[in-house]
Protein backbone atom coordinates (compact mmCIF):
# COMPACT_ATOMS: atom_id res chain seq x y z
CA UNK A 1 0.00 0.00 0.00
CA UNK A 2 3.04 2.26 0.10
CA UNK A 3 2.19 3.83 -3.26
CA UNK A 4 -1.32 4.72 -2.04
CA UNK A 5 -0.28 6.76 1.01
CA UNK A 6 1.53 10.08 1.16
CA UNK A 7 2.45 12.35 4.06
CA UNK A 8 2.21 16.11 4.53
CA UNK A 9 4.54 17.03 7.40
CA UNK A 10 4.13 20.49 8.93
CA UNK A 11 6.76 22.08 11.15
CA UNK A 12 9.93 20.61 12.59
CA UNK A 13 8.33 17.83 14.64
CA UNK A 14 6.23 16.72 11.68
CA UNK A 15 9.32 16.78 9.51
CA UNK A 16 11.26 14.51 11.88
CA UNK A 17 8.62 11.78 11.53
CA UNK A 18 8.23 12.44 7.82
CA UNK A 19 11.94 11.89 7.33
CA UNK A 20 11.52 8.29 8.54
CA UNK A 21 8.68 7.66 6.09
CA UNK A 22 10.72 9.32 3.33
CA UNK A 23 13.58 6.87 3.93
CA UNK A 24 11.11 4.02 3.42
CA UNK A 25 10.06 5.29 0.01
CA UNK A 26 6.81 7.12 0.82
CA UNK A 27 5.84 10.32 -0.97
CA UNK A 28 6.47 13.06 1.62
CA UNK A 29 6.02 16.84 1.46
CA UNK A 30 7.65 18.95 4.18
CA UNK A 31 5.99 22.30 4.93
CA UNK A 32 7.50 24.95 7.17
CA UNK A 33 7.57 28.68 7.77
CA UNK A 34 11.28 28.34 8.63
CA UNK A 35 13.77 27.63 5.84
CA UNK A 36 16.35 26.82 8.51
CA UNK A 37 14.18 23.98 9.83
CA UNK A 38 13.73 22.61 6.31
CA UNK A 39 17.49 22.69 5.81
CA UNK A 40 17.98 20.28 8.73
CA UNK A 41 16.03 17.49 7.00
CA UNK A 42 18.44 14.99 5.50
CA UNK A 43 17.56 13.75 2.04
CA UNK A 44 14.23 15.57 1.89
CA UNK A 45 12.98 15.31 -1.70
CA UNK A 46 9.99 17.65 -1.59
CA UNK A 47 9.92 20.79 0.57
CA UNK A 48 7.69 23.84 0.62
CA UNK A 49 8.79 27.00 2.42
CA UNK A 50 5.70 29.13 2.93
CA UNK A 51 6.52 32.53 1.35
CA UNK A 52 7.25 35.23 3.90
CA UNK A 53 7.73 32.77 6.73
CA UNK A 54 10.69 33.15 9.08
CA UNK A 55 9.52 30.71 11.75
CA UNK A 56 6.70 31.30 14.20
CA UNK A 57 8.25 30.93 17.69
CA UNK A 58 5.22 28.98 18.98
CA UNK A 59 2.93 31.82 17.87
CA UNK A 60 -0.16 30.21 16.32
CA UNK A 61 -1.57 33.56 15.15
CA UNK A 62 1.64 34.27 13.26
CA UNK A 63 1.48 30.87 11.54
CA UNK A 64 -2.11 31.44 10.47
CA UNK A 65 -1.19 34.85 9.10
CA UNK A 66 1.53 33.33 6.94
CA UNK A 67 -0.86 30.59 5.77
CA UNK A 68 -3.54 33.13 4.86
CA UNK A 69 -1.22 34.77 2.34
CA UNK A 70 -0.27 31.51 0.59
CA UNK A 71 -3.07 29.04 1.25
CA UNK A 72 -4.12 28.72 -2.41
CA UNK A 73 -0.64 27.98 -3.75
CA UNK A 74 0.09 25.56 -0.90
CA UNK A 75 -3.09 23.59 -1.54
CA UNK A 76 -2.35 23.44 -5.27
CA UNK A 77 1.11 22.06 -4.45
CA UNK A 78 -0.41 19.35 -2.25
CA UNK A 79 -3.00 18.39 -4.85
CA UNK A 80 -0.37 18.16 -7.57
CA UNK A 81 2.11 16.12 -5.52
CA UNK A 82 -0.43 13.60 -4.21
CA UNK A 83 -2.59 13.17 -7.30
CA UNK A 84 -1.78 9.44 -7.46
CA UNK A 85 -2.27 8.64 -3.75
CA UNK A 86 -5.66 7.94 -2.19
CA UNK A 87 -4.61 8.56 1.45
CA UNK A 88 -2.77 11.55 2.92
CA UNK A 89 -1.46 11.55 6.48
CA UNK A 90 -0.94 15.04 7.93
CA UNK A 91 1.66 15.12 10.73
CA UNK A 92 2.20 18.13 13.04
CA UNK A 93 2.98 19.05 16.63
CA UNK A 94 0.11 20.60 18.56
CA UNK A 95 2.35 22.59 20.92
CA UNK A 96 4.48 24.58 18.48
CA UNK A 97 3.69 27.48 16.20
CA UNK A 98 3.85 26.38 12.56
CA UNK A 99 2.28 22.92 12.86
CA UNK A 100 -0.14 23.87 15.61
CA UNK A 101 -1.35 27.02 13.86
CA UNK A 102 -1.50 25.74 10.29
CA UNK A 103 -2.41 22.07 10.81
CA UNK A 104 -6.14 22.18 11.67
CA UNK A 105 -6.96 24.90 9.12
CA UNK A 106 -5.10 23.18 6.30
CA UNK A 107 -6.64 19.79 7.12
CA UNK A 108 -10.13 21.28 7.17
CA UNK A 109 -9.67 22.92 3.77
CA UNK A 110 -8.26 19.75 2.23
CA UNK A 111 -10.98 17.46 3.58
CA UNK A 112 -14.05 19.61 3.15
CA UNK A 113 -13.26 21.89 0.18
CA UNK A 114 -10.37 20.80 -1.97
CA UNK A 115 -9.93 17.04 -2.25
CA UNK A 116 -13.31 16.50 -3.91
CA UNK A 117 -14.37 15.50 -7.41
CA UNK A 118 -16.86 17.42 -9.55
CA UNK A 119 -19.78 15.69 -7.85
CA UNK A 120 -18.54 16.48 -4.34
CA UNK A 121 -17.20 13.02 -3.51
CA UNK A 122 -13.79 12.82 -1.78
CA UNK A 123 -10.78 11.98 -3.92
CA UNK A 124 -8.58 11.26 -0.89
CA UNK A 125 -8.92 10.14 2.71
CA UNK A 126 -7.04 12.37 5.14
CA UNK A 127 -5.86 10.95 8.46
CA UNK A 128 -3.83 12.92 11.00
CA UNK A 129 -0.90 12.40 13.35
CA UNK A 130 -0.99 15.20 15.96
CA UNK A 131 1.88 15.23 18.46
CA UNK A 132 1.17 16.22 22.08
CA UNK A 133 3.73 17.98 24.31
CA UNK A 134 4.82 16.50 27.62
CA UNK A 135 3.87 18.13 30.92
CA UNK A 136 7.54 19.09 31.32
CA UNK A 137 7.44 21.24 28.17
CA UNK A 138 6.86 25.00 28.31
CA UNK A 139 3.52 26.45 29.44
CA UNK A 140 3.02 28.02 26.00
CA UNK A 141 3.51 24.64 24.27
CA UNK A 142 0.92 23.07 26.57
CA UNK A 143 -1.49 25.94 26.10
CA UNK A 144 -1.10 25.79 22.30
CA UNK A 145 -1.79 22.06 22.38
CA UNK A 146 -5.18 22.45 24.01
CA UNK A 147 -6.14 25.20 21.56
CA UNK A 148 -4.94 23.24 18.53
CA UNK A 149 -6.58 19.99 19.55
CA UNK A 150 -9.84 21.82 20.22
CA UNK A 151 -9.83 22.96 16.59
CA UNK A 152 -8.81 19.58 15.23
CA UNK A 153 -11.59 17.54 16.83
CA UNK A 154 -14.27 19.80 15.35
CA UNK A 155 -13.28 19.00 11.76
CA UNK A 156 -15.80 16.79 10.01
CA UNK A 157 -15.06 13.92 7.61
CA UNK A 158 -11.57 13.15 8.93
CA UNK A 159 -10.07 9.69 8.86
CA UNK A 160 -8.23 8.11 11.78
CA UNK A 161 -6.23 10.20 14.27
CA UNK A 162 -3.01 8.73 15.68
CA UNK A 163 -2.26 10.92 18.70
CA UNK A 164 1.45 10.76 19.58
CA UNK A 165 2.19 11.11 23.29
CA UNK A 166 5.55 12.57 24.32
CA UNK A 167 5.16 12.02 28.07
CA UNK A 168 8.43 10.49 29.25
CA UNK A 169 8.10 7.53 31.67
CA UNK A 170 9.95 7.66 34.98
CA UNK A 171 11.95 4.57 34.01
CA UNK A 172 13.35 6.15 30.83
CA UNK A 173 17.15 6.33 30.78
CA UNK A 174 17.42 8.53 27.67
CA UNK A 175 17.54 12.31 27.56
CA UNK A 176 14.25 13.83 26.47
CA UNK A 177 15.23 14.69 22.88
CA UNK A 178 16.55 11.18 22.24
CA UNK A 179 13.42 9.73 23.83
CA UNK A 180 11.19 11.67 21.41
CA UNK A 181 13.21 10.43 18.45
CA UNK A 182 12.83 6.85 19.71
CA UNK A 183 9.04 7.36 19.86
CA UNK A 184 9.04 8.59 16.26
CA UNK A 185 10.79 5.41 15.12
CA UNK A 186 8.45 3.19 17.10
CA UNK A 187 5.36 4.89 15.66
CA UNK A 188 6.66 4.49 12.11
CA UNK A 189 7.60 0.84 12.73
CA UNK A 190 4.17 0.07 14.23
CA UNK A 191 2.40 1.82 11.35
CA UNK A 192 4.42 -0.09 8.76
CA UNK A 193 3.82 -3.42 10.54
CA UNK A 194 0.07 -2.78 10.39
CA UNK A 195 0.19 -1.58 6.77
CA UNK A 196 2.07 -4.65 5.59
CA UNK A 197 -0.34 -7.23 7.04
CA UNK A 198 -2.13 -7.99 3.72
CA UNK A 199 1.16 -8.64 1.90
CA UNK A 200 3.08 -10.50 4.62
CA UNK A 201 0.52 -12.35 6.76
CA UNK A 202 -1.62 -15.07 5.21
CA UNK A 203 -3.63 -17.73 7.01
CA UNK A 204 -6.28 -20.32 6.18
CA UNK A 205 -8.03 -19.23 9.37
CA UNK A 206 -8.52 -15.66 8.16
CA UNK A 207 -6.97 -12.87 6.11
CA UNK A 208 -6.91 -9.09 6.18
CA UNK A 209 -7.09 -7.46 2.77
CA UNK A 210 -6.15 -3.97 1.62
CA UNK A 211 -9.76 -2.79 1.69
CA UNK A 212 -9.95 -3.58 5.42
CA UNK A 213 -6.72 -1.70 6.15
CA UNK A 214 -8.19 1.27 4.27
CA UNK A 215 -11.42 1.04 6.26
CA UNK A 216 -9.48 1.25 9.52
CA UNK A 217 -7.50 4.27 8.30
CA UNK A 218 -10.69 5.97 7.10
CA UNK A 219 -12.53 5.65 10.41
CA UNK A 220 -12.98 8.88 12.41
CA UNK A 221 -11.71 8.91 15.97
CA UNK A 222 -8.50 7.95 17.70
CA UNK A 223 -6.52 4.92 16.52
CA UNK A 224 -3.72 3.01 18.27
CA UNK A 225 -1.41 0.22 17.09
CA UNK A 226 0.28 -2.27 19.39
CA UNK A 227 3.13 -4.51 18.22
CA UNK A 228 4.34 -7.00 20.83
CA UNK A 229 6.54 -10.16 20.91
CA UNK A 230 5.32 -13.73 20.29
CA UNK A 231 4.67 -14.70 23.91
CA UNK A 232 2.68 -11.61 24.88
CA UNK A 233 -0.60 -12.53 26.61
CA UNK A 234 -3.91 -10.69 26.21
CA UNK A 235 -3.49 -8.72 29.46
CA UNK A 236 -0.14 -7.39 28.26
CA UNK A 237 -1.59 -6.53 24.84
CA UNK A 238 -4.42 -4.59 26.48
CA UNK A 239 -1.95 -2.74 28.70
CA UNK A 240 0.12 -1.80 25.65
CA UNK A 241 -2.99 -0.60 23.81
CA UNK A 242 -4.27 1.43 26.77
CA UNK A 243 -0.97 2.90 27.93
CA UNK A 244 1.34 2.70 24.95
CA UNK A 245 4.53 4.77 25.23
CA UNK A 246 3.80 5.94 21.66
CA UNK A 247 0.15 6.99 21.75
CA UNK A 248 -1.91 9.09 24.13
CA UNK A 249 -3.67 6.94 26.75
CA UNK A 250 -6.97 5.55 25.52
CA UNK A 251 -9.94 7.18 27.23
CA UNK A 252 -11.80 4.22 28.70
CA UNK A 253 -14.41 6.07 30.74
CA UNK A 254 -17.31 3.62 30.90
CA UNK A 255 -19.93 6.23 30.03
CA UNK A 256 -18.15 7.63 26.98
CA UNK A 257 -15.91 4.90 25.61
CA UNK A 258 -16.33 3.85 21.99
CA UNK A 259 -14.63 1.49 19.54
CA UNK A 260 -15.44 0.66 15.93
CA UNK A 261 -12.84 -1.75 14.53
CA UNK A 262 -10.34 -4.29 15.84
CA UNK A 263 -7.80 -5.37 13.21
CA UNK A 264 -5.18 -7.93 14.22
CA UNK A 265 -2.51 -10.35 13.10
CA UNK A 266 -1.53 -12.46 16.10
CA UNK A 267 0.12 -15.72 17.05
CA UNK A 268 -3.03 -17.08 18.72
CA UNK A 269 -6.71 -16.06 18.50
CA UNK A 270 -7.54 -12.90 20.43
CA UNK A 271 -9.70 -12.91 23.55
CA UNK A 272 -12.38 -10.52 22.30
CA UNK A 273 -14.32 -10.62 25.58
CA UNK A 274 -11.29 -9.20 27.36
CA UNK A 275 -11.02 -6.46 24.74
CA UNK A 276 -14.71 -5.63 25.12
CA UNK A 277 -14.34 -5.33 28.89
CA UNK A 278 -11.45 -2.89 28.46
CA UNK A 279 -12.56 -0.84 25.44
CA UNK A 280 -16.27 -1.47 24.92
CA UNK A 281 -18.25 -3.25 22.22
CA UNK A 282 -16.78 -3.05 18.71
CA UNK A 283 -18.63 -2.80 15.39
CA UNK A 284 -16.52 -5.30 13.44
CA UNK A 285 -13.18 -7.12 13.51
CA UNK A 286 -10.64 -8.20 10.93
CA UNK A 287 -8.06 -10.85 11.77
CA UNK A 288 -5.31 -13.05 10.47
CA UNK A 289 -2.38 -14.94 11.99
CA UNK A 290 1.40 -15.07 11.77
CA UNK A 291 4.29 -16.69 13.64
CA UNK A 292 6.44 -13.62 14.37
CA UNK A 293 4.63 -11.01 16.49
CA UNK A 294 1.27 -9.71 17.67
CA UNK A 295 -0.14 -6.69 15.82
CA UNK A 296 -3.39 -5.19 17.08
CA UNK A 297 -4.98 -1.96 15.85
CA UNK A 298 -8.04 -0.32 17.40
CA UNK A 299 -9.79 2.48 15.49
CA UNK A 300 -12.84 4.62 16.05
CA UNK A 301 -11.89 5.19 19.69
CA UNK A 302 -12.96 8.24 21.67
CA UNK A 303 -10.47 11.09 21.30
CA UNK A 304 -8.08 11.43 24.30
CA UNK A 305 -9.89 14.41 25.79
CA UNK A 306 -8.80 13.58 29.35
CA UNK A 307 -5.12 13.67 28.40
CA UNK A 308 -5.40 16.91 26.43
CA UNK A 309 -7.45 18.53 29.18
CA UNK A 310 -4.85 17.56 31.78
CA UNK A 311 -2.21 19.26 29.63
CA UNK A 312 -4.33 22.42 29.57
CA UNK A 313 -5.11 22.20 33.30
CA UNK A 314 -1.39 22.10 34.05
CA UNK A 315 -1.17 25.60 32.56
CA UNK A 316 -4.28 26.88 34.32
CA UNK A 317 -2.75 25.89 37.67
CA UNK A 318 0.07 28.40 37.19
CA UNK A 319 -2.00 31.09 35.50
CA UNK A 320 -1.27 33.79 38.07
CA UNK A 321 2.48 33.33 37.78
CA UNK A 322 2.28 33.29 33.99
CA UNK A 323 0.31 36.54 34.00
CA UNK A 324 3.27 38.23 35.69
CA UNK A 325 5.70 36.69 33.21
CA UNK A 326 3.90 38.02 30.15
CA UNK A 327 3.12 41.45 31.58
CA UNK A 328 5.33 43.91 29.71
CA UNK A 329 5.23 46.54 32.46
CA UNK A 330 5.74 46.57 36.20
CA UNK A 331 2.65 46.39 38.38
CA UNK A 332 0.62 49.56 38.13
CA UNK A 333 -2.19 49.86 40.70
CA UNK A 334 -3.91 52.46 38.49
CA UNK A 335 -4.02 50.24 35.39
CA UNK A 336 -7.07 48.21 34.41
CA UNK A 337 -6.79 44.49 34.84
CA UNK A 338 -7.65 41.99 32.16
CA UNK A 339 -10.15 39.26 32.95
CA UNK A 340 -8.06 36.86 30.92
CA UNK A 341 -4.64 36.27 32.44
CA UNK A 342 -3.56 34.79 29.14
CA UNK A 343 -4.44 37.85 27.09
CA UNK A 344 -0.77 38.43 26.21
CA UNK A 345 0.06 34.74 25.98
CA UNK A 346 -2.88 33.43 24.01
CA UNK A 347 -1.88 32.31 20.52
CA UNK A 348 -5.26 32.71 18.90
CA UNK A 349 -8.40 31.50 20.65
CA UNK A 350 -10.34 29.34 18.21
CA UNK A 351 -13.66 30.72 17.12
CA UNK A 352 -16.81 28.70 17.22
CA UNK A 353 -17.23 27.08 13.83
CA UNK A 354 -19.88 28.43 11.53
CA UNK A 355 -21.73 26.22 9.05
CA UNK A 356 -19.80 25.85 5.81
CA UNK A 357 -21.29 28.30 3.35
CA UNK A 358 -19.68 29.13 0.04
CA UNK A 359 -19.12 32.84 -0.60
CA UNK A 360 -17.66 34.76 -3.55
CA UNK A 361 -14.36 36.65 -3.41
CA UNK A 362 -12.22 38.32 -6.04
CA UNK A 363 -8.66 37.03 -6.41
CA UNK A 364 -5.69 38.25 -8.44
CA UNK A 365 -3.22 35.95 -10.18
CA UNK A 366 0.18 36.95 -8.79
CA UNK A 367 1.92 36.16 -12.09
CA UNK A 368 -0.46 37.69 -14.66
CA UNK A 369 -2.40 40.23 -12.59
CA UNK A 370 -5.63 38.77 -13.94
CA UNK A 371 -8.64 39.12 -11.63
CA UNK A 372 -11.27 36.44 -11.24
CA UNK A 373 -14.13 35.53 -8.97
CA UNK A 374 -14.07 32.27 -7.04
CA UNK A 375 -16.11 30.49 -4.39
CA UNK A 376 -14.60 29.69 -1.03
CA UNK A 377 -15.99 28.60 2.32
CA UNK A 378 -16.83 31.05 5.05
CA UNK A 379 -14.09 29.42 7.12
CA UNK A 380 -11.42 30.18 4.53
CA UNK A 381 -12.69 33.75 4.21
CA UNK A 382 -12.44 33.98 7.99
CA UNK A 383 -8.76 32.93 7.80
CA UNK A 384 -8.02 35.45 5.07
CA UNK A 385 -9.79 38.31 6.85
CA UNK A 386 -8.64 37.50 10.37
CA UNK A 387 -5.02 36.68 9.67
CA UNK A 388 -4.28 37.90 6.16
CA UNK A 389 -5.59 41.45 6.43
CA UNK A 390 -7.95 40.80 3.54
CA UNK A 391 -11.44 42.37 3.43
Amino acid sequence: MKNEIGFVCIGQAGGNIGNLFDELGFNVLYINTSQEDLDTLKGAKHTYHIPGGEGCSKNRDKAKGVLAKSVDSLIERIKAQFSKESFIGVIFATGGGTGSGIGPYLVDFLVNEELLDEDGYPTHTVFTVPILPALKETPLARFNSRECFGELVEIENLGATFVINNEEPDSCNLDYDKYKLSLNKKFVNNFISFLEIPEKHKSEAGNIDRAEIKEVLSTPGMAVISVTPRKTNIAQMIEDLQHSPVFAPVDTDLKNRKLKYIASSTIDPLNYEALIQSFGMYYDEYHTFNQEKNIVCLSGLRMPFSTVQSIGDSVDSIAADLAKSVNEEDDNPLAGKSNDVFSNLRAGKPRKRIPKKMVSIETTNQDTGEKRERKISSRRRDLLERYGGRK
